[in-house]
């Protein structure tokens, strides 16, 4: 509980115009990186992978994606590169694997 209102209040500091750790566009970055990773944990397995294989393929899909738009964002001249998007991105693509592991 403690640590839910410690995020809370460091999600609720500072300007709200600079990037912060809860907002719309961090659920998307989790959203993302964990359909990406289930889906590409999905197909890897239909192509005939193993379970433990498919899972890191799905990892690894889901966080390359993640890190490919923050380097986009980092050279594009309307972006914002963000650690906090891949942190959400980190925690897609945790849940997802997680998810693609417990599939038989």
């Amino acid at each position: 509980m403690n640590v839910c209102l410690l995020a809370l209040c460091i999600s609720l500091s500072g300007d709200p115009v600079q990037d912060r750790w809860l907002s719309e566009d961090k659920f998307m970055h989790f959203f993302a990186s964990f359909a990406a990773t289930t889906m590409a944990a999905a197909s890897a397995r239909t192509l005939g992978a193993d379970a433990s294989t498919s899972v890191w393929i799905g990892a690894g899909v889901g966080m390359g994606l993640g890190v490919a738009k923050e380097v986009r964002d980092l050279y594009h001249p309307a972006g914002h590169p963000s650690w906090r998007d891949l942190a959400w991105d980190a925690a897609g693509v945790g849940a997802g694997a997680w998810v693609a592991s417990q599939a038989r």
